[in-house]
């Protein structure tokens, strides 16, 4: 019988030191995983901040396109009145100059 609690303890010692090396190793796991993935997270914070930036100067490069091409279609259609004064003027002139005769 004596035998048999001796093989008992044994096994309860093996058990225990297993269930501690295997919690010290979960520690160290997870351990190094932080400290191993945060220079990464670093630079992935690091490259969202470089894309925001350049996502914001793409939006505001679109917003002054669209802000141009508005200008745009409003000075063509003010250049419209111009440009029919312009062919109006010009008939005039060539009413009030008179042809060289050759």
């Amino acid at each position: 019988m004596e035998q048999g609690a001796v093989v008992r303890r044994l096994y309860s010692t093996i058990i225990a030191d297993a269930c501690g090396l295997f919690a010290q190793a979960h520690q160290q796991t997870a351990g190094w995983s932080a400290t191993a993935l945060a220079p990464l997270a670093r630079r992935l914070q690091s490259r969202k901040r470089a894309i925001e930036a350049r996502l914001d100067v793409l939006r505001k490069v679109n917003e002054s396109s669209e802000a141009l091409d508005t200008e745009i279609n409003e000075q063509e259609k003010r250049l419209e009145p111009l440009r029919q004064q312009f062919i109006e003027l010009k008939n005039i002139q060539n009413i009030l100059t008179p042809e060289d005769v050759a």
